[in-house]
């Protein structure tokens, strides 16, 4: 049986720590940006209970023990995409002898672990040349959170005529993300689920960053007459302590005119709502600190108020299944999902073995291509769900229980979890020193 080497600036003392998680090594690489937003994680995103999926055996070493080999360095990144990342790994791997015997190294395989990101083609131009740049064809394999990244992968090097020059594969970042937290803290109360109580608001939707396709949502719900009929949150002036973003990043009158250009004329005729929705904002709904990040907070007090979550992913603009916390959330609380997303984001959840729900609500929207009659389909199946009679409503959460319940069960189980987010990056990783792969 083939050894593989992990190899790490600094390695755990005990690996049979219960809660060693993502801590097994340290690779230490300058963050030389002055924004505050971090370039590297420093420990790998990539848990440690992918461990128990590899057929090979498996050791962990500090580069100054470097050995010809099977050989894998693992480097996480961390925030948004530059370019100053690949420099900095490559500054990195030159510093000292140690880690150029490595860089050098054919046989030496290096994993970007940027699991906690959803990005493809943002990042795939880049990476190409770089690797190019330094000879490293088929030595990277770049992993993140979005589900069908080699197949989006593929598309984009026959799109631009290009031989693969490097492997993808996905890992589950954030479908234990939560529940380790919870673990962490020793948490041990049940998770409370959602529940109805007539009269009350259907559905809820948090939009904390106001990204464009929010801002088209949120005008497409003031145009239907619906923000006032859910629990919906957005900021008006949106800054955040972790990130130092420029003033245009978010200024949300910019951004719709950008909506505006990019959709050349389509919805021009929106700009009335747009207004109307612009002046009710801020929109509070859970909470008016806008400018924390609460991804890890359950809160489950406020969801379980709610049957209905009207999710709006990280990307929308995009072919890539990006599944953020912000699905796994409204599965764990028992909330029927709606999701604003890329296209076949839904298919791509029942590939993993996760329920949806139709035939009980229409989900002809995860079919479209076209992102503006994607965004207004998802209107239309909100339409439908809060005009439903009472009695018709009751009847729907009834339908739909044993579906929510499936996905409940299923996240979990932490064994069966770690086994659907662990394994295909084992298999990619086990594969990459094999000729036949691609």
């Amino acid at each position: 049986m083939n050894t593989i080497t992990f190899l790490g600036d600094y390695i755990a003392k005990d690996f049979t720590d219960e809660n060693l998680w993502n801590r097994y090594l340290e690779q230490h690489i300058t963050n030389s940006d002055n924004n505050i937003q971090q370039q590297f994680t420093r420990h790998p995103q990539i848990d440690s209970a992918v461990f128990r999926f590899f057929n090979n055996e498996l050791k962990f070493t500090t580069f100054d023990n470097f050995n010809p080999g099977r050989n894998l360095v693992i480097i996480g990144l961390h925030g948004g995409w530059n370019i100053d990342k690949l420099n900095e790994i490559t500054e990195w791997f030159n510093k000292d002898e140690n880690h150029k015997k490595s860089w050098f190294d054919a046989n030496t395989k290096i994993v970007i672990d940027y699991t906690e990101e959803g990005f493809t083609t943002e990042v795939f131009p880049d990476l190409y040349d770089w690797i190019e740049e330094h000879e490293l064809e088929d030595r990277v394999l770049y992993v993140n959170s979005t589900i069908n990244v080699d197949e989006v992968y593929h598309k984009w090097c026959r799109k631009y005529r290009c031989r693969p020059n490097m492997r993808t594969a996905w890992y589950g970042f954030f479908t234990i993300w939560l529940l380790r937290d919870r673990l962490m803290c020793r948490t041990t109360t049940p998770i409370a689920q959602a529940r109805y109580t007539p009269g009350k608001p259907r559905f809820m939707s948090l939009n904390r960053r106001p990204y464009q396709h929010r801002i088209l949502l949120l005008t497409l719900l003031q145009r239907h007459n619906l923000l006032e009929h859910g629990a919906i949150s957005m900021p008006k002036h949106f800054t955040e302590r972790e990130i130092a973003w420029a003033p245009e990043d978010f200024d949300i009158p910019l951004l719709w005119s950008k909506t505006k250009d990019g959709f050349v004329g389509y919805i021009d005729h929106l700009e009335a709502d747009f207004t109307a929705m612009y002046n009710k904002l801020p929109l509070i709904a859970d909470t008016s600190d806008f400018s924390t990040n609460y991804a890890l907070n359950l809160n489950d007090s406020f969801y379980s108020n709610f049957p209905i979550n009207l999710v709006t992913e990280t990307l929308f603009f995009t072919s890539g299944v990006f599944a953020s916390e912000k699905i796994w959330k409204p599965m764990l609380m028992g909330q029927i999902f709606i999701v604003m997303s890329s296209p076949l984001y839904l298919k791509k959840l029942r590939s993993l073995g996760f329920k949806t729900f139709d035939p009980y609500i229409s989900e002809e929207y995860d079919l479209i291509e076209d992102h503006l009659e994607r965004a207004n389909e998802i209107v239309k199946v909100m339409v439908r769900l809060t005009s439903l009679s009472e009695a018709e409503f009751e009847q729907l959460l009834a339908n739909v229980e044993p579906i929510l319940e499936h996905n409940r069960q299923l996240l979990m189980d932490r064994n069966q979890v770690e086994e659907l987010v662990c394994k295909n990056v084992v298999q990619t990783i086990e594969s990459l020193w094999d000729d036949n792969a691609y």
